[in-house]
């Protein structure tokens, strides 16, 4: 993503990913709601694509809502599954949906 500034899907040939556009980032504008992209400071499967997605969806469909927040400290799926996700994370997705009613 960070070169093509791209989401491809990667496998071609399985049919259950059929109806997943080509590029997801291509038909982004038909994304209807606000979108939160949360990410550990510390993740090191997925790097920066998150904050990268971010730039790249607030550049190329300006009319998107789309946040991003990082969270220090956490990893890969600590936001979700950490020790201290429910006081330090949830809170930041709590008012995401409250701004959002």
């Amino acid at each position: 993503m960070e070169l093509a500034h791209t989401v491809m899907r990667w496998n071609l040939r399985d049919r259950r990913y059929a109806r997943l556009p080509d590029n997801a980032i291509d038909s982004a504008d038909r994304v209807d709601c606000p979108l939160l992209l949360l990410s550990g400071s510390e993740n090191k499967i997925w790097l920066d694509s998150n904050e990268l997605c971010h730039d790249v969806l607030a550049r190329r469909c300006p009319q998107l809502d789309v946040r991003y927040r990082e969270i220090p400290g956490y990893g890969h799926v600590d936001p979700f599954i950490g020790r201290g996700a429910a006081l330090d994370v949830f809170g930041h997705i709590l008012d995401f949906l409250d701004t959002h009613r």
